[in-house]
């Protein structure tokens, strides 16, 4: 989709249009992607955005929080241990409680000066 807007209207107003536009695109994306997925689906307004919208944004989700799990237990920060139920349970390494205090004040300083700007 290509959106052109008329110049007399303010900075503020058209960038406003754009990126709702480009919300709408995303969205129209991720509905086709689903029917693509799933060719004999059919669904209300609003099955679309509880079930379609949500899955598709949860499955995105998952694979990053399964990322960022594998990082903290590579670095040590995080212990895994696989259960009776053959479920992976997660917990706080309690050997790096002060590395990890340390962690946490370093990005919220830098959160915080990301955020300042």
């Amino acid at each position: 989709m290509e959106w052109s807007l008329p110049n007399e209207l303010p900075l503020s107003a058209r960038l406003e249009t754009l990126l709702s536009a480009n919300e709408e695109s995303q969205i129209a994306y991720e509905i086709l992607a689903y029917l693509a997925k799933n060719p004999d689906a059919q669904d209300t307004l609003d099955g679309i955005v509880e079930w379609w919208l949500l899955a598709q944004h949860i499955e995105r989700h998952v694979a990053k929080v399964k990322g960022a799990l594998t990082e903290l237990v590579s670095r040590g920060l995080i212990e895994e241990r696989r259960k009776e139920d053959s479920q992976i349970y997660y917990r706080l390494n309690r050997g790096k409680e002060k590395e990890i205090a340390n962690i946490l004040k370093q990005l919220s300083g830098k959160r915080s000066d990301d955020t300042s700007d």
